[in-house]
């Protein structure tokens, strides 16, 4: 993992240079919190790059996603002081860890779309093999998505209301409602 770290960083100050007018985010990875954590400070000590200030793409997660150690290394990610955290292949572990992530991408839809091996009974190309392509399945998927955050989020807090009468916000009730255009595409800038 050291070696990969290492080529991690070597890889973000070579694209800076090349092209510094393009929003590049450092990517932090490792198999446990103190990767994360080390990987942070590769950052600093080998290019002068303050992950801090970024908005930071957290690698390696997305297998772990629904776990709780996915949990542990996002919450080593924030300790460590990064304001911003961007979920590589986030769907529905957003449920579990959305008061640690502020955006996310995922190819869960077109995966889904290529599994079920036809076309959608609205699709407007009838004759192709399947959807995973579309825009109107991925408006689709990611309209259940959201749906199931926000009725997450609403169980959440209304249990949280019940047990605690006053209380200050929690970071997840800070943040948007899942309204981010990364979710089902490309991170924006």
């Amino acid at each position: 993992m050291p070696e990969h770290q290492y080529l991690g960083v070597i890889n973000a100050v070579e694209l800076r240079t090349l092209a510094p007018e393009l929003p590049g985010r450092p990517g932090l990875q490792g198999r446990t919190p103190d990767d994360y954590r080390r990987h942070a400070d590769l950052y600093d000590q080998l290019a002068g790059i303050d992950v801090t200030t970024n908005h930071v793409c957290a690698g390696n997660v997305r297998r772990l996603q629904d776990t709780t150690l996915a949990g542990e290394f996002l919450r080593a990610v924030r300790r460590h002081g990064v304001q911003r955290i961007h979920g590589f292949g986030f769907k529905l572990g957003l449920l579990k860890h959305h008061a640690y992530i502020d955006s996310a991408d995922s190819l869960a839809w077109s995966d889904g779309a290529r599994r079920r091996g036809r076309p959608t009974e609205d699709c407007r190309r009838p004759w192709v093999k399947n959807c995973a392509n579309h825009l109107h399945y991925l408006l689709t998927w990611r309209a259940a998505l959201t749906d199931k955050l926000r009725r997450h989020r609403h169980r959440h807090r209304h249990r949280h209301r019940h047990r605690h009468r006053h209380r200050h916000r929690t970071r997840a009730e800070q943040l948007p409602l899942w309204n981010h255009t990364a979710i089902g595409a490309a991170p924006a800038a």
